[in-house]
């Protein structure tokens, strides 16, 4: 028989009191937190990742990586992602962890850009999912710019990204509603594998716009 994450994470119950070095402990700790995880077990996986955040070294830093990555993954609103960093801050002399932060303080500007200048908030949703992981989150800034900014040529495209990260069939439906109002939409067309005249067009101004506002 295969054993699975389950049953692997159960033998390395143990490994916080082997004989193993500090830094060998904390690494197949996390070993051991990413298979609770997968297995379903999240409230023990993040118990063990939190004990290794709590002590020194990479190991240290992996782990609030790790619990920063799951919570990035939960998040349902604003404030959730914001709060990664106070897990991160204490490290944030690594790099990766400083470019998490970095990433959450540009996205938290261009959300608050976005009432001013909707686009923003396509620019936000773009950082969440792209370099935070948080769909969740991104799915919404999506459709914020969609209703902030209806007339907009990009309002389709900012529909189908989130279309493309719900997973419940009722708001997808929803949103295919949405982008049915609209069939000679260039990105509509696009989507549906027809001829899309001005598309190319449309995505080198929308290139334009999202670097002006990421660069400011």
């Amino acid at each position: 028989e295969i054993w699975g994450q389950e049953q692997v994470a159960h033998v390395l119950e143990g490994v916080d009191g082997s004989e193993w070095d500090r830094v060998a402990r904390g690494r197949m700790a996390l070993v051991r937190a990413r298979m609770l995880s997968e297995a379903g077990d999240t409230s023990a996986a993040r118990t063990q990742a939190t004990d290794v955040a709590s002590g020194l070294g990479r190991p240290s830093v992996d782990a609030r990586l790790l619990l920063a990555q799951w919570q990035l993954q939960r998040a349902r609103d604003l404030e959730t992602v914001y709060g990664v960093r106070v897990l991160l801050l204490p490290v944030g002399r690594d790099g990766r962890a400083g470019a998490q932060v970095e990433a959450i303080n540009m996205m938290e500007s261009l959300t608050d850009l976005g009432y001013e200048q909707p686009l923003a908030f396509f620019a936000a949703a773009e950082l969440a999912r792209d370099r935070l992981g948080a769909e969740y989150v991104a799915r919404g800034l999506f459709i914020a710019y969609a209703a902030a900014a209806p007339y907009e040529p990009w309002s389709q495209k900012a529909l189908l990204a989130a279309l493309n990260i719900t997973p419940d069939p009722a708001d997808r439906a929803w949103l295919k509603e949405r982008l049915e109002t609209n069939p000679n939409s260039p990105y509509v067309l696009a989507a549906s594998g027809g001829p899309s005249a001005g598309y190319q067009q449309l995505e080198e101004e929308l290139d334009l716009r999202l670097r002006a506002l990421t660069q400011r």
